[in-house]
């Protein structure tokens, strides 16, 4: 999936061992800098891979 797609999503549910643990738009979750950020930061290069994701 394209980072735009995401981006302009309505709704993004991050889901984690079959629990919804993240919920919001893109930017309400990027804001919350938990989970949902790291792995955006990891896609779009921002971050270095580490063992925690």
């Amino acid at each position: 999936m394209q980072h735009s797609t995401i981006r302009n999503a309505d709704k993004i549910y991050v889901i984690e061992k079959g629990k919804i643990i993240e919920e919001g738009t893109h930017s309400e979750l990027i804001k919350a800098n938990k989970l949902y950020t790291s792995l955006w930061n990891v896609q779009t290069g921002k971050a270095l891979i580490s063992n925690k994701i």
